[in-house]
């Protein structure tokens, strides 16, 4: 894999951001063309789609997935994700030719948790979304990885923000939806470079013998 290419490297922003792309789309294709809302977990845009309104008088609520970053620490060396012993700078990884200069690559691991949110009107919608969401991040985890993302899977079920039940999280935003969670672990590597020009090379070399 070229890591110079965009898809030979996948941040934790680039994954939600793929996530919110092509979820949608394959959410269609399995369930008759049905609509699926993918958005940040901000709970004033979840209220709006489901609010009554000239373009939405009934207020109907799509199938709507939310995400959120709830935690992201440099990456651990250990063999479990947060375990202690982390990389936390970057670290030298590569020089590479490129025409007729030099790229020197430099490389940061990061562990990152992300909150999923399924939520509906009615307790079998909600919980429907969510076994598929389940099934779609394992049989799309290729997809994902093939697009430079390093590891992904799942970590845990239930809230880490806004409460952990359903009950404190309708409290909390004061709506009737039903809404079920869970979390993903993923992996990323977040990579910068320098162009190393070759006569500047050559410089210090001389210099330095």
């Amino acid at each position: 894999m070229d890591r110079l290419k965009a898809s030979g490297n996948m941040s934790v922003y680039d994954f939600v951001r793929e996530l919110g792309k092509v979820t949608p789309l394959v959410y269609a294709a399995d369930n008759g063309n049905a609509e699926l809302v993918v958005l940040p977990a901000y709970p004033d845009e979840l209220l709006n789609i489901g609010d009554s309104s000239t373009g939405n008088p009934t207020g109907h609520l799509p199938a709507t997935i939310t995400y959120q970053i709830i935690r992201r620490e440099p990456g651990t060396i250990g063999n479990h994700p947060f375990d202690p012993g982390k990389v936390i700078k970057p670290t030298y990884r590569e020089v590479l030719p490129r025409e007729d200069e030099y790229i020197q690559l430099w490389g940061q691991w990061f562990d990152n948790l992300i909150q999923l949110d399924c939520w509906s009107t009615s307790n079998g919608e909600a919980d429907q979304l969510v076994e598929w969401l389940e099934g779609f991040l394992v049989q799309y985890a290729f997809y994902f990885k093939e697009k430079g993302l390093q590891e992904m899977y799942y970590f845990r079920g239930g809230r880490f923000t806004w409460g952990t039940t359903e009950e404190e999280a309708m409290t909390r935003w004061r709506n009737p939806f039903k809404v079920r969670s869970m979390t993903y672990y993923v992996r990323t590597e977040k990579l910068w470079w320098k162009d190393l020009y070759k006569i500047k090379e050559i410089i210090t070399r001389l210099e330095v013998d």
